[in-house]
């Protein structure tokens, strides 16, 4: 998914029941806030500060940076990128036929946080498909793949990232980039799985099946069209509303809109970030606010910090 946050996978892929999904209702929510809190989820309720909520900040920040491989460029050779406290992220390249295929090597790429630092290693890649022109290749889509699992060690805590079968078709196909997609002809971007796992308690939750589209340019809109959440114990639905999508801005944050997810007998929580403050969200469970929420600000230096590596690994050599 172009701009997803696995975070919230994590949280409420528990929602779910074994098959069919569970009803969701305050005390649910209540439940898995509760167990982000204390364990593996990608956010922590307000003032938690276990380790395994800062491992899951942290793996939350890296992930949301990943898709940034996939933004519209012209095919450059990377120089590479140095972390805030050592370890390095070179992206390699490579370009025949139109079609461009990019590696992202994190080798022990690690960025300082106020609750430590975060170390990542592991490999990214993609292909960017073109068709070869007098003026360049026209570019129509990209694939983004974990070549095995990525890395990520905060504060003691091993957490693996899976990500396959991912790939964003350009609603607008144009030379050298794609054009900026409009409502007649959005970006789709379809996620076949994306995995993650704590180690330590030897959990995983994933998303997979889902679909989402892409309008405008930044800020742009997002729109979550259909997308399953899993744990061990069961799944549960996510999308948008139709006239609320998720609002992302250059850097990747979100700035407004809402996911909704749906359960048994068509109960729902929606989560609705906060416009205001990066990070953090509130609920409303079954069309009533909800009293408690989510805050992964911390997170918020780290992913910037990955979005600024990733950007400068891309750009050319001198």
């Amino acid at each position: 998914m172009h701009r997803s946050s696995l975070g919230l996978a994590a949280l409420l892929a528990g929602c779910g029941g074994a098959e069919a999904t569970l009803s969701i209702d305050a005390a649910l929510i209540d439940q898995r806030i509760d167990e982000v809190a204390e364990a593996v989820p990608l956010c922590d309720a307000t003032g938690s500060s276990t380790p395994e909520a800062r491992a899951a900040r942290a793996i939350y920040s890296v992930v949301r940076a990943l898709p940034e491989l996939a933004g519209p460029r012209t095919p450059i050779s990377g120089t590479g990128s140095t972390g805030s406290c050592g370890g390095t992220l070179d992206v390699a390249y490579d370009h025949a036929d139109g079609d461009t295929s990019y590696t992202a090597l994190f080798s022990a790429f690690c960025m300082s946080s106020a609750d430590g630092d975060v170390v990542v290693d592991g490999t990214v890649s993609a292909v960017e498909d073109g068709t070869p022109s007098d003026y360049g290749p026209i570019i129509s889509s990209l694939s983004i793949d974990t070549d095995g699992p990525v890395e990520i060690v905060a504060a003691g805590e091993r957490i693996t990232v899976e990500l396959s079968d991912t790939k964003t078709t350009y609603g607008i196909p144009d030379t050298w980039m794609p054009g900026i997609p409009d409502e007649a002809s959005p970006d789709v971007t379809e996620v076949g799985e994306a995995r993650v796992t704590f180690e330590g308690p030897g959990t995983e939750y994933w998303v997979e099946d889902l679909t989402a589209e892409r309008v405008g340019p930044y800020p742009t809109n997002i729109h979550v069209t259909e997308g399953v959440l899993g744990a061990a114990e069961g799944t549960v639905l996510v999308s948008t509303l139709p006239d609320d999508p998720l609002v992302i801005s250059l850097s990747g944050l979100v700035e407004d809109g809402a996911l909704v997810l749906t359960g048994k007998g068509d109960t729902t929580a929606t989560l609705v970030p906060d416009p205001t403050q990066p990070g953090v969200a509130s609920f409303t469970v079954n069309g009533e606010a909800h009293s408690r929420g989510l805050d992964c600000s911390s997170g918020v230096g780290v992913y910037t910090e990955a979005v600024t590596a990733l950007v400068l690994a891309l750009l050319p050599g001198q």
